[in-house]
């Protein structure tokens, strides 16, 4: 099984465990990077994260997340190395419980001595239960210390997670302690709730000891109870299963239509349940997600409802509480209008009106804003941009905006223009950065921080030679621009280099800006410029971020973006849908059983209809294109993220079973700026097309059979590398009937598989083909996921240069495959301009064959291009 942590940290610590005795995480780090409270909370996270995959008594020895437990067992190992050995007591027992789960399953990954130690005196791997109670303690203390009280809460939970592990019931010893973290958040909080919640935890606790509990314990429950009386709040049960209404909430939202008289209830339901959980569990991500919820809800619900008020106690509630621990003024300003506004309002009722009078006087004072950190420039810049969106994402969680905007700024900015080789591996701060534009009330702001982000990592998925237009009119301040990026770009460069760098960087990119023609060298495309992609219609841009999902409706003329909230949208799900409705679409491609074919049949279906209920038919709606149209208007869709892989076109609307084409001609378009380029050309001379084949040669025959009179042929032993390459240049269609070949280490070393080896995505973009049109249905995306996106072969040939490209998302059968080329060469024009329709009309001619009229078979085919 995967391990939790993110896929590079994971190679990293693999590479550590492979030679232990080279090199020990955190054992080169200084005592102030080791002991910060920043690593300990993120350390911690990683152990609750991966909590039920800690060891062998809780999962099989294959299962066990080696990396985490390994990782974190070398972290407390060197915070041992820098403190007393009284100070350590907890550090040293948990690092060993960690090392004797990996000892037990892999001994030659325990560095020395801890290896020779455990061969010497072998035991058996300690109890998950035992490592979440000491990291518990551990990050209680230094939280306490640092007066930090988001570590607190994670503690908190922790200790919860250590007693659920526990078979047969925790110790008395872990429920106290339980308790004594309840008590030390009340010092934070001053919320009465937690003292009542130490109390009964530390009572269960002495209760359970056969005779007297030690007098420590007695002595710390009289004081917390004494403590808890003067507060005049009597002890009471914990709060009820907070998971379990939590899932309740969602799954009573799930379906709903957003114009349903209940959406807003329901939304305020959720957003109200997944405030009580952050209560218990600290998590500031679910208070985010409630603040996003109850939003959409006072905005959904009609002032005229008895709902209304109520959202907007609960959001008042919930922006107080983000803005009581994160310290954003702001948010309490907002609560405190919010409140006064229900407190005065006639038609909120007396019981609405007297809770806002209640809550209003509970509103803590406001409070200093957060500290801003300095930011880190003394490292490479893949290490700096990784840097600056944790920053951006942390900050964003806690409820600073203005300092989110700032940190995801200045890796967009000042960053991402440096970067140089692939952004694998790099998280890609454009959605995130636009998620957050959203929520400061810029929705022209984050449409440009998305494209820029966007386009900036795919150009590089794909293999785009970076400033190839400098580097053929002034070579000398291009190769002197790429010197720089490669000394910034360098692990292992010094830092007094990367000083120099930056400088010679500025100092280049100020010339070239001087240069005619190069004013605008890396500046991004403004809201004004992007606003002309929706010249020919509008265009829909989906951002699936981690902080919040909106779709950006472009629409010409308009003075900014219209915003469409997804609730019901997160990226994580969004993912996984994407990943089994693919694999679905595969399988019903191969499958014959009616067995099996009915559990793919569901899966499609679900997939389409939750398209349509949370993504496609608001925006259709917003649009006003929610009505029927056999040849409607022309839409462009830009998803984002994992959203690439599923067919927006064929977003399923249950109520009738229609789709969304039969609304709109939908075509997509990989960022905005792509759109503008394809549109800025157009060849008029028509050449022939170039026909490539390369696989069984009845189905290649097949498939090029149905190509426009006269085409260029290059088929078997002729489809090679350089006689693609060469075809090409002069034959400005192209229609590609091969596999393909994926490099999972590289996307931009993907691609066509010809007869003497694959054509790469790189060498494609390298030749920047000016082409008009490519047809190739292999439908496969480039693995990997640049920077957080993911990208078709399709459009990676698109940016490549081709203006109209007409591919698959996934795999079709031959036949299919055969009757599509068919119609749609029968409909297209000489020039192709009119790909979109044409394939629109040929996809509407496949769902009158009784045989392919299920949806895997036609909603692979999409169209990207102007």
């Amino acid at each position: 099984m995967d391990s939790h942590l993110r896929p590079e940290l994971a190679r990293m610590v693999q590479a550590a465990m492979a030679e232990p005795d080279q090199h020990v995480p955190f054992f080169a780090d200084s005592r102030e990077d080791v002991l910060s409270p920043e690593t300990l909370e993120t350390i911690a996270g990683f152990l609750g994260a991966a909590r039920h995959r800690l060891g062998p008594d809780r999962v099989p020895p294959s299962d066990v997340d080696l990396e985490t437990v390994y990782l974190a067992a070398c972290y407390f190992w060197a915070r041992c190395r820098f403190l007393s050995e009284e100070q350590s007591r907890w550090e040293h027992r948990v690092s060993l419980a960690l090392l004797s789960v990996v000892h037990a399953i892999r001994p030659e990954s325990v560095p020395q001595p801890r290896r020779a130690q455990f061969a010497r005196h072998p035991d058996e791997p300690a109890p998950v239960a035992d490592i979440l109670h000491g990291t518990a303690m551990i990050l209680a203390a230094g939280s306490g210390r640092h007066r930090r009280e988001s570590g607190l809460w994670t503690a908190v939970a922790l200790l919860g997670y250590a007693r659920d592990a526990v078979t047969g019931g925790p110790a008395p010893e872990l429920v106290f302690d339980h308790g004594v973290l309840f008590a030390g958040l009340h010092e934070f909080t001053g919320d009465p709730d937690h003292l009542r919640a130490a109390v009964a935890l530390m009572r269960k606790a002495v209760a359970m000891f056969p005779g007297e509990a030690p007098e420590t314990m007695l002595t710390t429950l009289a004081r917390t109870r004494e403590q808890a009386e003067k507060a005049q709040q009597p002890p009471e049960p914990l709060p009820g299963d907070v998971e379990r209404d939590t899932a309740s909430a969602r799954d009573s939202l799930a379906g709903i239509r957003r114009d349903s008289p209940d959406y807003g209830r329901l939304l305020t339901a959720l957003g109200t349940a997944l405030h009580r959980r952050f209560a218990v569990f600290g998590s500031l991500g679910d208070l985010a997600e409630a603040i996003r919820c109850l939003e959409t809800a006072v905005a959904h619900t009609p002032m005229t409802r008895d709902d209304q008020p109520a959202a907007r106690i609960a959001l008042a509630l919930a922006l107080a509480d983000r803005g009581k621990h994160a310290g954003q003024p702001g948010d309490l300003d907002r609560a405190t209008t919010l409140l006064s506004e229900v407190t005065t309002d006639p038609a909120a009722g007396e019981p609405h009106r007297r809770r806002a009078r209640h809550e209003l006087a509970r509103l803590p004072d406001r409070p200093e804003p957060a500290r801003e950190e300095p930011v880190v420039t003394a490292h490479d810049i893949p290490f700096r941009l990784r840097a600056a969106y944790s920053r951006g994402l942390r900050c964003a969680l806690l409820g600073h905006a203005d300092q989110a905007s700032r940190a995801f700024g200045h890796a967009l900015d000042d960053l991402l223009p440096k970067l140089s080789g692939s952004p694998r591996g790099i998280p890609s701060p454009a959605g995130d950065a636009a998620a957050v534009a959203l929520e400061r009330g810029s929705p022209a702001e984050a449409l440009v921080r998305l494209e820029q982000g966007r386009a900036a990592v795919l150009a590089a998925a794909v293999g785009l030679r970076p400033h190839a237009e400098l580097a053929a009119r002034h070579p000398g301040p291009a190769r002197r621009l790429a010197e720089s990026c490669a000394t910034l770009n360098h692990d292992a460069a010094s830092a007094r280099d990367r000083r120099r760098a930056e400088d010679d960087f500025r100092e280049t990119v100020s010339e070239i800006r001087a240069l005619p023609g190069f004013d605008r060298f890396l500046r991004h495309r403004d809201f004004w410029s992007l606003r002309k992609a929706a010249a020919q219609g509008p265009v829909v841009v989906v951002n699936v971020a981690e902080l919040g999902c909106a779709a950006l409706l472009v629409a010409p003329g308009a003075d900014a973006p219209e915003v469409v909230p997804l609730p019901g949208v997160t990226r994580p799900e969004v993912f996984h849908r994407a990943e089994a409705f693919l694999a679905a679409a595969t399988a019903l491609s191969l499958v014959d059983g009616q067995t099996e074919r009915a559990g793919h049949d569901r899966t499609v279906t679900t997939t389409l209809d939750w398209l349509w209920d949370h993504i496609a038919g608001p925006v259709l709606k917003a649009l006003d294109l929610d009505e029927h149209s056999e040849e409607g208007p022309r839409l462009w869709w830009c998803p984002t993220g994992p959203l690439s892989l599923l067919p927006l076109h064929a977003a399923r609307c249950a109520a009738d079973g229609s789709h969304a084409c039969d609304r709109v001609v939908s075509s997509y378009t990989p960022t905005l700026g792509a759109l503008l380029d394809a549109r800025a050309r157009r060849e008029t001379t028509v050449r022939p097309f170039l026909g490539v084949g390369a696989g069984p040669r009845h189905a290649v025959d097949a498939e090029l059979a149905a190509l426009p009179r006269h085409p260029s042929l290059l088929v078997g032993t002729r489809a090679t590398r350089d006689a693609v390459l060469a075809a090409i240049r002069s034959r400005h269609r192209a229609h590609f009937a091969c596999h393909t070949e994926h490099d999972p280490a590289a996307p931009s070393r993907s691609g066509l598989a010809l007869h003497d080896g694959p054509l790469t995505v790189r060498e494609l973009a390298a030749e920047q083909p000016d082409g008009e049109f490519a047809f190739l249905l292999t439908g496969h995306t480039l693995p990997g996921g640049p920077g957080d996106e993911t990208l078709t072969l399709a459009a990676a040939c698109r940016l490549a240069g081709y203006r109209h490209v007409v591919g698959s998302l996934w795999p079709t059968g031959t036949e299919v495959r055969r009757l599509l080329t068919r119609e749609l060469y029968r409909l297209l024009s000489p020039t192709a301009d009119d790909t979109a329709l044409a394939l629109h009309r040929a996809t509407r001619r496949l769902r009158t064959e009784s045989r392919y009229a299920t949806t895997p078979f036609w909603a692979s085919f999409v169209h990207i291009g102007p």
